[in-house]
């Protein structure tokens, strides 16, 4: 009779300990592969002038940018564009501004598509949660996820000159969107357009960019070898318990 209860409690502690694991394994973590605009990863910064392989830019359908498809890097503003917001920042080096040119100058006049792409393989999609803060030069236009638009009035009118859009950076939530993420891929597209100033006319001394630093959770999805061991406590726990009957 010891030897059975002794097998009983010791099969319970075996399916307690498994069942731990499998919710700590359903805590909400980061999202992995969503990257802050000029990162490489963590805090580490893509040097000066470099595309950074996280992000696209384009524009109509065109890639511009340092490679293919790509889009230039520069950690800091150039010095003519002192009004951008800078390393210095609360935010500190957790991101930088990026271009559809290296050098951040030149670009024509128009809409420019920022795209950084994601993976949600290994978490529950339906769990996701994204915020996060932004600046632009000049204006935001929309920010969408896998083609769905944050609605309009979510940009608010405290965003409608250029000059607040790139020396602040302002928060955003894709808490209205939470139905479109999916299982795998997905995209976060950044619509800024490039304007001239009032009395320019050369777009070669004309800047512009993007900033994005995102705040991500989501529950991953149980480990394979977290359920087997689940499954193995409670099936000598069965046993067990046939066993003394």
């Amino acid at each position: 009779m010891k030897k059975i209860n002794k097998s009983i409690f010791g099969c319970s502690a075996l399916a307690v300990v498994a069942f731990s694991l499998w919710a700590d394994g359903a805590q909400a973590a980061s999202i992995s592969t969503l990257f802050n605009t000029g990162v490489v990863s963590g805090t580490t910064l893509v040097a000066n002038g470099v595309a950074d392989s996280h992000w696209t830019v384009n524009s109509g359908g065109t890639a511009y940018g340092a490679s293919a498809g790509g889009s230039g890097v520069l950690s800091n503003p150039p010095s003519g564009t002192t009004y951008w917001v800078g390393s210095t920042n609360p935010s500190g080096q957790t991101s930088s501004w990026i271009s559809s040119a290296a050098d951040h100058m030149g670009v024509a006049v128009a809409n420019y598509t920022y795209r950084v792409t994601f993976d949600l393989s290994g978490y529950h999609a339906n769990s996701a949660s994204i915020t996060g803060m932004w600046a632009s030069d000049n204006q935001l236009q929309s920010i969408s996820l896998n083609g769905h638009t944050i609605a309009g009035d979510a940009l608010t009118a405290t965003y409608a000159t250029a000059a607040t859009q790139r020396s602040v950076l302002h928060a955003f939530t894709l808490a209205s969107l939470s139905a479109y993420f999916t299982s795998g891929s997905n995209y976060i597209d950044f619509v800024v357009n490039n304007a001239l100033l009032a009395g320019q006319t050369d777009p070669s001394s004309n800047p512009t960019g993007l900033r994005v630093e995102f705040t991500s959770d989501a529950s991953p999805i149980d480990a394979p070898e977290t359920i087997a061991l689940l499954g193995l406590g409670m099936l000598a726990l069965t046993a067990t318990r046939r066993r003394k009957n």
